[in-house]
């Protein structure tokens, strides 16, 4: 349902586990199937990136964080 109704929950936890492993990259893997849930997401990193809390030097922090959506063939990681 955090795909659904609250994907930003999702991008604030991965930003958060991000800064604390010092990881600079994400990726969010979803189903091809779950059509809704991949454009939420997507949206919600939109909002992320414009409102400076992805990409290069997060809120003047000089942290860099980029996510990206990587959506499946439509059943079980098929091998992607």
């Amino acid at each position: 349902d955090i795909l659904r109704y609250d994907p930003h929950l999702l991008i604030e936890g991965m930003i958060i586990s991000a800064f604390a492993v010092g990881s600079e990259r994400g990726y969010i893997y979803i189903r091809g199937e779950f059509n809704l849930e991949s454009r939420r997401v997507e949206q919600a990193i939109e909002d992320a990136y414009a409102k400076g809390y992805l990409g290069d030097n997060i809120l003047g922090k000089g942290v860099r964080f980029d996510l990206a959506v990587h959506l499946g063939a439509g059943a079980y990681v098929c091998g992607e």
